[in-house]
């Protein structure tokens, strides 16, 4: 069963609905969302041109495209539930949309009708699902460098951009099997709800210990 997305916005569900393993809060990020460089009105954000994108199939997401795009892009299905709460980490004229069913979500951040972050949850995603992810975008993106950890319980690889984040995130603390989450944000989005490489590695560290006190 996947994690309740819409409270979280997807971000903190790698981690299992806003909380590590055990009950463990995940903090809260020291700062409400910088917005996104933005001319006047409802025009694009003012973003450095970038070829990171969100891939799906063969049709690609860009940051900074319209929200019209990204819905067409991810429609929700037939009885997906679907949310629009902004969370504490967010403030307007940020904009939330997204849906969730038992297996999968998808969450879209606007800032002035743009989007500024684009997440998709499996879970649970069959066993190569991050391996067959990471290699699409690696070569689709084979001239940007990656940053990666990997321990037994997560693992992850990012990409960065001209101020734009791409997150492939697995997690394996869930009895029913991994989670594959991958994330293409604005910088400032992607720091505000905690999906940094180095935030993300501290909390992944910090399960991998835990996990290891547990054991009998």
């Amino acid at each position: 069963m996947i994690r309740l997305l819409g409270s979280v916005l997807l971000g903190l569900a790698v981690f299992g609905a806003g909380c590590a393993p055990s009950g463990t809060a995940i903090p809260e990020a020291e700062s409400p969302a910088a917005p996104l460089p933005t001319a006047a009105g409802d025009r694009a954000p003012e973003l450095p041109d970038v070829s990171l994108s969100f891939i799906s199939g063969s049709r690609q997401l860009q940051i900074g495209d319209s929200l019209d795009i990204a819905l067409a892009l991810f429609p929700a299905p037939a009885g997906a539930n679907e949310f629009s709460d902004l969370p504490a980490r967010l403030q307007e004229p940020y904009q939330v949309r997204g849906w969730q069913t038992a297996e999968e979500g998808v969450g879209i951040a606007t800032y002035r009708n743009r989007v500024a972050l684009v997440m998709r949850l499996r879970d649970p995603a069959n066993a190569d699902a991050f391996d067959e992810t990471r290699q699409t975008y690696e070569r689709a993106f084979a001239g940007l460098p990656v940053k990666e950890f990997s321990f037994p319980k997560v693992r992850a690889a990012f990409w960065e951009e001209n101020g734009v984040q791409l997150m492939i995130l697995e997690s394996r603390v869930s009895l029913t099997g991994p989670s594959l989450t991958v994330a293409l944000g604005a910088q400032a989005t992607m720091e505000a709800l905690g999906m940094t490489f180095e935030r993300v590695r501290r909390e992944a560290l910090a399960i991998e210990e835990r996990s290891t006190v547990e054991q009998p």
